[in-house]
């Protein structure tokens, strides 16, 4: 890597704990002195009643019985208020920062500035509430839920939202539902897609369509398709806004108090932090007269003091690391979650046929849901072998630390470039979220510091979304700008921001952020909106390697956005599918991992690259031994442990995102890692680094910032990946050949080593004989290994009633070969028709025919080299085979070249060339110029293109009105079916066809030399 792979936005946010780390002497407080912090601390106090109501309410009791259990609570917050720089509530707070010469940070918390919203969750309930009067609800707006799929004869809805809260009888998540598609259900759902229709006009309606309804069981209907949510309100809000609840303020009337409710909201919001528990108070006992709930209130911080510059020291320190992890992803196996579903969609559809994305998720009409299976990084294995003798290296020399260079990562590069990686794929964006230590801004300025790599996250500026109102409009100019130059990479494709409630509706609280992308695909959105998309205007299509996304008429790749960091596992089946196509086109840049040794080492020491942590010291200690013995011999076994293994004093214990500062001579402390390891949940701590380096008026704090870096535009990719014709749907007779019409698809499964004798020997003769009677038209081959080996024979006939004394024969041979142990079963399906994929409907029936042809052509070349009339190796077969069946087209050789190169990415299978290249050379040459040889091998060629040379002039002739891209494309994918049928298959066909372009290249060479001599 040349070139830097990234470049760094001149902005980042800096997120900082709202308490120095040494407030209260450092992490070895006690558990009865956070009572009293709390008790005396209305800074604290003011935090939990946002943080936990419930929490703030036992303790305004006092004396309560779980006094214990509560103060090891607030112990927590206080270490989290202190030590985390997570935006939560009053914890922390979020501003914007920028790069400079020198470092200027101080932190007052005077200026501090707090921004309150309304619970989503709240809101929710509250609209529902209203919509369940049955006075009201015929004047309420609703809408059809968009998430909702006709399949056959039922609606199915699979993403149901809920409150969670056990008072409101909600339903479980992950629980689908599905309706009937009566005439009336169905006419309601499709008047209700009009953009704010109210019950009643839905009502006047379907008086016209069904005039015979009575009003009362209608609206009964109605009501039910609402609470099992096929309907939804109209008046929730949509999440893509700054002022999301902007849709409530005109309808104020519908719910009294809320008026008030937002103006005690914006006065609380005017008031320092720790001054404002009272009004919080009587803010929340009104919302709960209103609607109890247990949540009602999301709050955020910024802080609005004098700006904040950090030390392009830092910056040059982060560029340097995520150009070495860059190198380190790209020897790295990144498997999605869509490889498998992959290969089923290019054996169904092909690479040249899109499909619409709500029909492909549809179990009846498509490929059906998308199954998630655990997706982890995969390293090479001499990658896994060096980093596990690194760490044997580091115990057996007491070494705490491993410093990584680029020199010693350099050969795995390499080693990865020759395997065909291509860093065109990594992300387009991306945010780095790193902590930085040191003792002062001076030390930061003179290079005296460490940084702790602590998350890669694709999507550059998603860190920004959901704080982007506090962050002032500066900020969001900023924001919008990286995403135009973001844009600017992939010019041929559209990006779209995404956005949708989520199932646990109080998760939209860190959803809730302005769309500064020109499209927007909104499920709670308004219809007719500039630059709106629905889910029905996005279609599906394959390359070789990965999905796309696009429009009807395959104009524009879209590439998908959700300007926040919420688990894209909870998305929505569709949009959850469409995020995932994004990500395996740009997969996610990884931090290192020690691959297994991180669950199975004791101890792991530090990982640095210059001034950067890749990963902390960290120590495993396994539950098994404390789960049976008295505390006290636990508590004695745990500090031999930890002296042992040199744990320090101070550390963090994690779980998950969680992390807690411990001390090691805090018995409080102890005990509650004794408590976790009888329980039986073995722990990790990791190394506490020192250098809380932002000076403030209590003390120095901690921090964490979030580096947005966009991709350098020269590993950009330079063309769009749709290869798809526009959507055209097919009658199903034309697609489809079903068993029962004139044509028979039979799978037959066997051995892959066994497929060539049986086609010779057994499966040749018994159906050409069919073919000489007349009985069918056409047959061919196809090989397969997926799920398991099996030969797929497609056979056309003039009738059924011919298909019929086919199969009928068959059924005898079937048994024979079965017993003879030729094959293992048999099946019948449907012949699904890659009508795109070759030209069309006008031309796929001559596309059948070449397949016809080389069928019988190629099981000759077979035949050929079974009984020895041909004397040189495999290798060397398929690749005269490959070149013989491309100068059957009659093209030149620069598109010989081109086809030859398509779909081949990387050029490790080119390895062995020179041992083959005379003999390739001499018989390609052969082949070329001498139609008379003698040569046994060009004897064969010629022989298998007779064959097959008159229907490919056919299917020329009708091909003569295609663009010379696409007409290229369609031989290309014909060669691979010809691949297929010799047995040349995956890294057999990629080595043949690397092997046909270099001993071409070579004849092209010395004819031009001997031309210049």
């Amino acid at each position: 890597m040349s070139k830097k792979m990234y470049a760094a936005a001149s902005f980042f946010l800096l997120r900082i704990p709202t308490w120095p780390i040494d407030k209260f002497g450092g992490s070895g407080h006690q558990l009865e002195s956070s009572l009293e912090v709390y008790f005396q601390n209305e800074q604290l106090r003011e935090t939990i009643a946002i943080a936990s109501p419930s929490l703030y309410e036992s303790l305004k009791r006092r004396g309560t019985k779980n006094l214990a259990q509560e103060a090891k609570s607030l112990s927590h917050y206080i270490s989290r208020m202190m030590t985390r720089p997570t935006p939560f509530g009053l914890f922390s707070s979020v501003s914007m920062a920028k790069w400079g010469d020198a470092t200027s940070a101080y932190f007052d918390e005077r200026f501090l500035r707090k921004r309150t919203r309304l619970d989503m969750e709240w809101v929710y309930l509250l609209i529902q509430k209203l919509y369940q009067d049955e006075i009201v609800f015929p004047s309420l707006s609703i809408r059809t839920n968009p998430l909702i799929q006709l399949s056959g004869e039922r609606y199915h809805l699979n993403y149901l939202r809920y409150a969670d809260n056990p008072d409101k009888g909600s339903p479980s998540p992950f629980l689908s539902k599905s309706i009937r598609s009566t005439p009336l259900i169905k006419l309601i759902l499709d008047y209700a897609k009009e953009e704010a229709i109210s019950v009643d006009q839905v009502w006047l309606k379907l008086q016209t369509s069904l005039p015979i309804l009575e009003q009362d069981k209608t609206l009964a209907v109605i009501r039910e398709l609402f609470s099992q949510q096929f309907l939804l309100p109209g008046l929730l809000p949509s999440l893509l806004s700054s002022t999301p609840f902007d849709s409530l303020l005109s309808h104020l009337s519908l719910f009294p108090g809320l008026k008030a409710i937002l103006d005690e909201m914006q006065n609380y919001n005017e008031l320092p932090i720790g001054k404002g528990e009272e009004v919080l108070g009587k803010l929340q006992d009104n919302m709960a007269s209103l609607l109890s709930n247990r949540c009602y209130l999301q709050v955020d911080t910024a802080y609005e003091g004098k700006n904040f510059n950090l030390s392009t020291n830092v910056l040059k320190e982060l560029e340097k690391a995520l150009n070495l992890l860059c190198k380190i992803s790209s020897f790295q196996k990144t498997p999605t979650i869509l490889t498998n579903y992959h290969l089923k969609f290019i054996e169904k559809y092909g690479e040249h046929r899109t499909v619409p994305l709500l029909e492909l998720l549809d179990e009846e009409k498509g490929l059906g849901p998308l199954f998630e299976n655990a997706i982890s990084f995969s390293s090479n294995y001499e990658w896994e072998k060096w980093v596990n003798q690194q760490w044997q290296d580091c115990l057996f020399n007491k070494k705490k630390e491993w410093v990584l260079t680029e020199e010693s990562i350099d050969p795995f590069f390499l080693m990865s470039k020759q395997n065909g990686t291509d860093q065109v794929n990594v992300p387009l964006s991306l945010d780095l979220l790193c902590k930085v230590f040191a003792d002062s801004n001076q030390d930061i300025d003179l290079g005296k510091f460490l940084l702790v790599i602590g998350d890669i996250i694709n999507e550059g500026g998603s860190i920004f979304g959901r704080f982007l109102d506090l962050l002032g409009s500066d900020a969001q100019a900023e924001v919008a700008q990286f995403f135009a130059l973001e844009e600017q990479l992939e010019k041929q494709s559209i990006f779209v921001e995404l956005s949708f409630l989520p199932e646990a509706v109080r998760s939209a609280n860190v959803t809730i952020r302005p769309c500064l992308r020109s499209h927007r695909l909104d499920i709670e959105g308004k219809h007719g909106q500039k630059g709106a998309l629905a889910l029905e205007d996005i279609y599906v299509g394959a390359t070789p390697s990965n999905f796309y996304l696009t429009d009807k008429e395959s104009r524009f790749n879209f590439i998908t956005r959700a300007n926040h960091v919420f688990n894209v596992f909870y998305d929505p089946l569709p949009l959850k599918f469409m995020r995932n196509v994004t990500r395996s086109q740009y997969p996610s840049i990884p931090l290192f991992s020690w691959g297994s040794l991180a669950e199975t080492a004791i101890f792991l020491p530090r990982v640095s690259f210059g001034k950067t942590i890749f990963s902390p010291a960290r120590w495993n200690i396994d539950a098994k031994s404390y789960l049976r013995e008295s505390s006290e011999k636990n508590i004695f076994s745990f500090h031999a442990w930890a002296d042992r293994w040199d744990l320090p004093q101070s550390f963090f214990m994690t779980h998950g995102d969680q992390q807690l500062l411990l001390d090691r001579t805090n018995p409080d402390h102890v005990d509650e890692i004794i408590r976790k390891l009888k329980k039986g949940q073995s722990l990790t701590f990791f190394e506490k680094i020192e250098g809380a380096w932002i000076k403030g008026t209590e003390g120095n704090h901690m921090c964490e910032i979030s580096v947005p870096f966009i991709k350098n535009g020269e590993y950009a990719k330079k063309e769009s990946p749709i290869k798809a014709a526009p959507y055209s749907p097919l009658a199903n007779e034309d697609r489809y050949k079903f068993p029962g019409s004139n044509w028979l698809y039979l799978k037959l499964y066997m051995g892959e080593e066994k497929i060539n004798e049986f086609l010779i020997a057994h499966l040749y003769n018994f159906i050409e004989e069919f073919r000489q009677q007349g009985i069918l038209k056409e047959w061919f081959i196809v090989r397969y290994d997926h799920p398991e080996s099996h030969l797929r024979i497609r056979i056309h006939s003039p009738s059924f009633e011919m298909i019929s004394k086919i199969l009928f024969a068959f059924e005898e041979q079937f048994r024979l070969w079965t017993r003879l142990g030729w094959i293992k079963d048999v099946s019948i399906a449907k012949y699904e028709r890659e009508i795109e994929r070759y030209g069309g409907p006008t031309l796929i029936e001559a596309a059948e025919t070449i397949f016809h042809s080389d069928t019988l052509a190629t099981l000759f070349t077979i035949h050929a080299y079974l009984t020895k009339q041909m004397q040189c190796e495999e290798v060397v077969l398929h690749v005269l085979s490959i070149v013989n069946f491309l100068r059957n087209f009659e093209i030149n050789m620069d598109e010989i070249l081109r086809i030859l190169n398509m779909s081949i990415i990387g050029e490790s299978e080119l390895k062995g060339f020179r041992q083959y290249k005379n003999e390739l050379t001499r018989l390609i040459n052969a082949l070329q110029n001498d139609s008379n040889s003698e040569i046994p091998e060009i004897q064969v060629m010629n022989a298998a293109s007779q064959i097959r040379m008159g229907d490919i002039q056919n299917f020329c002739k009708i091909a003569d009105h295609l663009e010379r891209n696409r007409w290229l494309s369609i031989i290309e994918s014909l060669l691979h079916m010809h691949c297929n049928r010799l047995g040349c298959l995956k890294k057999d066909e990629k080595r043949a066809r690397l092997y046909a372009r270099q001993a071409l290249l070579s004849i092209l060479s010395k004819e031009s030399a001997a031309l210049h001599s």
